[in-house]
């Protein structure tokens, strides 16, 4: 494993802390948003594991999907995390009223963590 990769790793277990912190302060919505990007970093880690770069958030999710979840590398659910999560982040980041609720957040954090520790499985860092 690169130290890229690790990186990527690293960064997304300080997003997940971060969005615990942020949903015990109640910030629902950036807690949402620190979980995208926990699963952003954690998916590009796993592209970069088999040498694939992307630039743009939308390609990369695309090549999760095809590279990763498509052939079973990881469990397709995990792109659909990945998409939901996306989605949640730019409706969190982007409107300027937030309809985010804790249970939503609480969710999210459930399913980042599960996101992580699966990558983790799939790159050997159990």
């Amino acid at each position: 494993m690169t130290n890229e990769i690790r990186q990527h790793i690293d960064r997304s277990e300080q997003f997940i802390k971060v969005a615990e912190d942020l949903s015990k302060l109640k910030y629902w919505d950036n807690a949402i948003s620190r979980t995208y990007y926990a699963m952003f970093h954690a998916a590009t880690a796993v592209l970069l594991n088999i040498n694939i770069q992307r630039s743009s958030h939308h390609a990369l999710i695309a090549a999760f999907g095809e590279y990763i979840a498509k052939i079973n590398l990881m469990d397709t659910k995990f792109h659909r995390y990945l998409l939901d999560a996306f989605s949640a982040r730019s409706e969190s980041d982007y409107f300027p009223v937030s309809k985010a609720t804790k249970e939503e957040a609480l969710s999210m954090i459930k399913k980042t963590k599960e996101f992580l520790s699966a990558a983790k499985e799939y790159l050997n860092l159990k």
